[in-house]
């Protein structure tokens, strides 16, 4: 009997828990848009640090080498992630150059749109724009995972019982 109860004690922690989660996570969506560029599907988000910190990540983006696709990406987006960098929204870099002997680096990016005459200051905090194509992840059914709960509730209580 004692097993019994330990099991539902657990059960009512962990369903509890899991309420937690789902409610958090509804209440603080991750703040990103999903945008059609060339009739792709991307998850566009930004990540804020210094364009040298980033530059990694920055050089990996669909756009990067790709003056045209960084203007469709940056229009498309627009201010829906927010008024970052001073309501002009997320910069997408597309490439960059090392200028004069002192090897200033000059990084090319737009923003809404436009295209930047200039570059980014490399130690200076900015937020950049960051995608991923869309994933369709075919759903498990609803019946199917209620049947999955089941057989593991009595599992554990022929584990109990044992």
């Amino acid at each position: 009997m004692r097993r019994v109860q330990e099991f539902k004690t657990l059960f009512v922690q962990a369903l509890a828990g899991f309420v937690f989660v789902v409610a958090v996570s509804v209440a603080n969506p991750a703040k990103a848009v999903t945008v059609d560029v060339r009739g792709v599907a991307y998850d566009v988000t930004t990540i804020f640090g210094t364009y040298e910190n980033l530059f990694p990540t920055l050089e990996q983006q669909v756009w990067f080498g790709n003056q045209g696709l960084a203007t469709e990406f940056a229009a498309t987006v627009g201010n829906q992630l927010g008024g970052v960098n001073g309501n002009i929204g997320p910069f997408f870099v597309y490439g960059e150059r090392t200028l004069g002997p002192g090897g200033l680096v000059v990084s090319h990016f737009v923003f809404t749109g436009v295209t930047s005459p200039g570059g980014i200051p490399p130690a200076s905090n900015f937020a950049f724009g960051i995608a991923s194509p869309v994933t369709t992840v075919v759903p498990l059914p609803a019946p199917a995972l209620l049947l999955l709960t089941a057989f593991a509730a009595i599992a554990a209580v022929r584990g109990l019982r044992a």
